[in-house]
């Protein structure tokens, strides 16, 4: 039986998420680890599209200001890693790939919904939703349009990789 070792690596740009079940090439076992980890935790949602909710539905907008987390984005990231843990299913027969969330954030900053857009199965998709919804739980500054706080979604991929 093939050795896996736990490598669970947060998506730091936005990509298009396939349920493709590979083992990929070793990586980084935590945030901190990652040298690029700091200087990519601020960037990942630059080429993220984020929808406002205006005028009673969702629309692809500008902000003023994206939703920022409390104790920034390296934390939040960070968060995520020390409560996240491979799946034994996914572990046991290989699997790997990236789970896409969809996070609503509303006008006070909180993880008002949050489910999972694309998934890979095998306990995967609910260790991703659990480990963000966790480390949401400190919230965020809501995104800003025109001055004012507004509900937002977008997009976030979680990566599993199998070592």
């Amino acid at each position: 039986m093939k050795k896996a070792l736990l490598s669970i690596v947060i998506s730091l740009s936005l990509m298009q998420c396939t349920s493709n079940r590979t083992a990929s090439a070793p990586a980084p076992t935590s945030v901190a680890e990652s040298p690029a980890a700091e200087q990519q935790a601020g960037s990942w949602k630059e080429s993220i599209t984020y929808y406002a909710f205006l005028d009673g539905a969702f629309v692809e907008t500008e902000l003023d200001r994206k939703p920022e987390y409390r104790q920034g984005e390296f934390e939040f990231l960070k968060r995520i890693y020390s409560t996240m843990r491979y799946p034994a299913a996914a572990r046991d027969k290989g699997i790997g790939g990236t789970v896409l969330l969809a996070l609503t954030i509303d006008e006070l900053g909180n993880l008002a919904d949050s489910y999972v857009k694309e998934g890979i199965g095998y306990g995967c998709d609910e260790e991703a939703l659990r480990a963000v919804r966790n480390a949401s739980a400190t919230g965020f500054e809501p995104a800003i349009k025109d001055g004012n706080p507004v509900k937002v979604r977008f997009d976030m991929p979680v990566r599993f990789r199998v070592e």
